[in-house]
């Protein structure tokens, strides 16, 4: 009975660590390769013995049935694999004063729980890393150059804004109100608070020389919402850096909605300035 009890914490403690590693990898693995792979490592441990040699068989065989035989996948996910175990024995070990006079039953599901809510944290806590990390890579320092004046913007490239300037098909990118607000001049300024979306393609409050530089363009917000802009044809855009370039053509659209803004950015690039 006690051999099937340490057999039964042990497949459930390795599938616990598998399943995390394989949300972690988005790796697709099914869960019962998973369970499969849990009980072959437990059998390991449980039959051959708890020392180092077995432990660390049972380890690499566990992995490779579970996650295949190519090196760097099975590498890169056995590392994650010893992350989690590191991580939820170390938990286990700091909370078992509190639950280790429990019944065997009550010990397992208990350890269970505390492994699976530990490990969804410390996989959320990675996830939002992850992420942050992915944008801080799309963030670039710009110059914007329109109408004779420069701004010193950072950019982040949305992979979700495919928006275009349907006749000229020239990419848009939107410009936080505030980022330019100061450097605007005032005709421009007034015009622009005096247009309205329910008239768009009212202009005459633009000043002629301008007008050749704008267009209207309707999108769709973050919200799923259909508006209309005024697009401006900027003069040039360069981008900084060790790898630095020039945003092809385009327009900008300015907005006050720019709460939403990644990493504090002052523009919502073109996705296609990932190309440039």
């Amino acid at each position: 009975m006690y051999g099937e009890v340490i057999l039964a914490l042990n497949t459930i403690f390795n599938y616990i660590i598998l399943s995390f590693t394989n949300n972690i990898g988005t790796l697709q693995v099914s869960r019962k390769r998973l369970l499969i792979s849990a009980l072959i490592g437990a059998c390991i441990v449980v039959f051959i013995g708890q020392s180092i040699l077995p432990m660390v068989l049972a380890f690499v065989v566990m992995t490779i049935s579970a996650f295949g035989f190519r090196f760097m996948k099975w590498f890169r996910s056995a590392v994650v694999c010893i992350v989690a175990a590191l991580f939820a024995g170390g938990l286990l070990t700091a909370l078992e004063p509190l639950f280790s006079y429990m019944p065997t039953v009550y010990f397992a599901s208990t350890s269970s729980v505390i492994a699976v809510a530990g490990l969804v944290l410390l996989q959320n806590r990675w996830t939002v890393s992850k992420q942050q990390s992915l944008e801080r890579g799309l963030v670039l320092e710009t110059t914007m150059t329109f109408q004779g004046n420069s701004w010193q913007l950072s950019g982040f490239i949305d992979t979700g804004n495919s928006c275009i300037e349907p006749l000229t098909g020239r990419a848009v990118h939107f410009i936080a109100w505030h980022a330019m607000e100061a450097r605007i001049d005032d005709a421009l300024k007034n015009a622009l608070l005096s247009w309205q979306a329910s008239n768009p393609y009212k202009l005459t409050m633009f000043p002629k020389e301008l007008q050749s530089k704008l267009t209207v363009i309707r999108f769709a917000t973050v919200q799923e919402k259909t508006v209309y802009g005024i697009a401006f044809r900027y003069d040039q855009w360069e981008v900084h850096g060790a790898d630095g370039f020039f945003i092809a053509p385009g327009f900008f659209v300015l907005t006050m909605e720019a709460n939403h803004f990644p990493q504090q950015v002052d523009v919502i690039l073109h996705v296609s300035t990932l190309c440039q």
